[in-house]
């Protein structure tokens, strides 16, 4: 997968880093990060599951009282810890979680933004899986969606 280079400053140390990206100019392709900076892919206009997921949120009680921006905030943060197999080390994988800042290890971006002159990197990027969420009844998927839109909000 073609990725583009960004630079980020972490938040934390002042590090200034270099880490693929996908351009946020793509629509419905998501790069998911976990905490111990593996990378996930997901096409959310061909991934069923994350229409599922989608489905869910719209259906739980407390969407009413959300904004459209919410609701989908809350769909991407919850979409890889309650759909998403984990990474090989068992962390969750997160859409739109940063990079992690090889100088001190936090995860927390001060700012970031795409090199000028352009420079993109060919990297191997699986698509995310779903097995462990595709064992569970319609009753657990349920149950676990709410519990986790309720600690998101």
């Amino acid at each position: 997968m073609k990725l583009g280079i960004a630079k980020f400053t972490c938040g934390k140390c002042g590090n200034i880093f270099e880490a693929p990206q996908l351009s946020p100019e793509v629509y419905g392709d998501f790069l998911l990060r976990s905490e111990n900076n593996f990378l996930a892919f997901v096409d959310a206009i061909e991934d069923q599951t994350f229409e599922e997921a989608d489905s869910l949120v719209n259906a739980n009680p407390h969407r009413r009282r959300l904004s459209e921006i919410e609701r989908a905030k809350i769909l991407h943060k919850i979409f890889g810890e309650l759909t998403c197999d984990p990474d090989p080390k068992g962390a969750a994988f997160v859409i739109g979680m940063p990079p992690t800042c090889p100088a001190c290890g936090a995860q927390e971006i001060a700012a970031w933004d795409f090199k000028d002159p352009p420079e993109s990197v060919d990297v191997e990027v699986p698509s995310v899986t779903h097995t462990r969420w595709n064992s569970l009844t319609p009753e657990e998927k349920k149950a676990e969606a709410e519990r986790l839109i309720a600690t998101s909000l």
